[in-house]
């Protein structure tokens, strides 16, 4: 680790490219979903069920950007955007078998609760653990919240 903190750069998320049969089955999911808001004769959800799925469709074509990552002692900046290091409760460290990582730091604010930033191989767990623990950020277990493990498994 470097005087100035720590940098690397990785993509905001894992690209998955979407095969024919996942748009299908987000067509045929819409197209159930609307027939039956029509049954009930709620045409303002059928509406949103579409504005929802074409929403979805859209962001499914988007390439991750390769995001700039900074840990420096104003606190953790990712392109541009700092996030102070006093509002940062606690962090952890998901390591996974083939060698990727994921930083979990639980905010003081209540709208962006977690943080979660993936590490590259060059960024070590020891490495960033002594950063936080200089400036006596305390280790504590977090989990990924469930509606980000949801679109991780739908390919965001």
């Amino acid at each position: 680790m470097n005087i100035e903190g720590i940098s690397w750069r990785a993509f905001e998320f894992a690209h998955r490219p979407k095969t024919s049969d996942w748009f299908w089955a987000v067509g045929i999911v819409t197209v159930g979903a609307v027939v039956a808001a029509i049954f009930f004769n709620n045409i303002v959800l059928a509406i949103l069920i579409i504005v929802a799925a074409l929403a979805l469709l859209l962001h499914a074509n988007k390439s991750p950007r390769l995001l700039e990552y900074h840990l420096t002692m104003r606190g953790l900046i990712i392109d541009k955007k700092l996030y102070p290091i006093s509002t940062i409760e606690s962090f952890w460290i998901d390591e996974y078998e083939n060698g990727v990582a994921k930083m979990i730091l639980k905010s003081t604010k209540k709208i962006m609760l977690y943080i979660i930033v993936p590490l590259v191989p060059e960024v070590t767990p020891d490495e960033v653990r002594h950063f936080f623990f200089q400036h006596r950020i305390k280790e504590v277990e977090h989990h990924e919240p469930t509606s980000q493990q949801i679109m991780e498994y739908l390919g965001f």
